[in-house]
C-alpha cells in the first residue's frame, strides 16, 4: 500500500497516539463508515476507486486479523508525525532567528552610525587609559534613596561601600575591576551606554529602574518608594524583585536599539560576555565619573 492506511483514512496521529489497539480500531471502523457514505459506488459521489482504497485501509487496520501489519503501520505513522512535528517547530523557530537576524542589523547600522558621527568623542572603541567610576545599579536600590544620594557625591563614602566601584582600563586595553579595593580581571566587554534623556526626555528618580523594566520583569526598592509617596499608600515590599546581573539576549531586544557607544557621565554602561549558556549582557551601572589614569 502506497500511502499509510492511517492517512487514507483521514484519521489524527494525536487522537490515536495513547490508546489501545481496539479503541483505535473503534475509530477506524467509525471513519470507514463515514467515508463510505460518501464514496461508495451507491451514492451519488460514489468513486470505485476511493471506495475500495477506503475498504482496503479498514481490512488492514484490523488488529486481529493482521497484528503485525497494524502495529508496522501505526508505528510509521506515529513516528512520521512526530517528524512534522519537529520540522514545524524548526521552521517556526528559523523564522523567528530570520527575524532576529533583521532586527540585529538594523541595530548594529545605527550602532556603526552612531560611531561614524562621534569620531571626536570617548567611546567604547577609542577609550583612552582612565577611571570610570560606577554606581551599581542593582546593588544600589537596596539603598534608600537619600542615602544613596549622599553616597554620590561622596568620594570617601563611595569607596567604603559595595554599590560603588571603578574600572581601570589600562594601557593595553585590559580593564581591572575595583571594589572595596579588591582588584579583579573584568572579562566582559564594555558595549556602550544609554542615556536617560532617551527614555524620559530629562533625568529622573526612577529612570534606571525604567532601563532594566524593558528588560526584566523587576519592581524594585525605589518603585515602591515612589509609588508610595505619589498614593500615599503603603510600600508592599513583597512585590520586589531584583535584577538579574545577566541578562539573556532575548531579554536584551527591547533596549539594544538604545545603545550608543558614547561614555558620557550619567548614562547607564553595558558589557556582553559569554557563560557556559551562551551570550549574556550586563547593566554595570551608571557612569559617575571618567578621569584619565594618572
Amino acid at each position: 500500500m502506497k500511502n499509510n492506511p492511517f492517512q487514507i483514512l483521514g484519521l489524527n496521529p494525536d487522537t490515536i497516539r495513547g490508546l489501545k489497539d481496539e479503541e483505535i480500531f473503534m475509530l477506524v471502523e467509525s471513519q470507514y463508515k463515514a467515508l463510505q457514505k460518501i464514496f461508495h459506488p451507491d451514492k451519488p459521489r460514489g468513486d470505485e476507486e476511493k471506495s475500495k482504497l477506503i475498504s482496503d485501509a479498514r481490512e488492514i487496520l484490523d488488529p486481529k486479523k493482521h497484528p503485525e501489519e497494524f502495529a508496522v503501520f501505526k508505528k510509521q505513522f506515529l513516528k512520521k508525525s512526530s517528524m512534522k512535528s519537529q520540522i514545524d517547530r524548526l521552521k517556526t523557530e528559523l523564522k523567528t532567528a530570520n527575524n532576529l537576524t533583521k532586527l540585529f542589523y538594523l541595530v548594529l547600522l545605527n550602532y556603526l552610525q552612531a560611531s561614524a558621527d562621534i569620531c571626536d568623542k570617548t567611546t567604547v572603541f577609542n577609550i583612552e587609559p582612565c577611571i570610570i567610576s560606577l554606581h551599581d545599579y542593582r546593588l544600589g536600590m537596596n539603598i534608600p534613596f537619600f542615602e544613596r544620594e549622599k553616597i554620590r557625591r561622596n568620594h570617601k563614602k563611595r569607596k567604603k561601600n559595595p554599590a560603588f566601584f571603578e574600572l581601570e582600563v589600562n594601557t593595553d586595553s585590559s580593564i581591572t575591576k575595583i571594589r572595596l579595593g579588591k582588584r579583579t580581571n573584568f572579562t566582559k566587554t564594555l558595549i556602550g551606554t544609554i542615556s536617560p534623556s532617551m527614555l524620559t526626555g530629562k533625568k529622573g528618580l526612577d529612570t534606571m529602574s525604567r532601563v532594566l523594566k524593558l528588560a526584566q520583569p523587576i519592581w524594585t526598592n525605589d518603585s515602591a518608594a515612589i509609588k508610595s509617596l505619589f498614593s500615599g499608600k503603603k510600600m508592599d515590599y513583597s512585590k520586589i524583585i531584583d535584577a538579574e546581573e545577566k541578562i539573556p539576549t532575548e531579554s536584551f531586544m527591547p533596549i539594544m536599539g538604545m545603545i550608543r557607544p558614547q561614555l558620557h557621565v550619567d548614562d547607564y554602561l553595558f558589557s556582553i560576555g559569554q557563560d557556559d549558556k551562551g551570550t549574556f549582557f550586563t547593566f554595570e551601572g551608571t557612569i559617575l565619573s571618567i578621569k584619565p589614569l594618572s
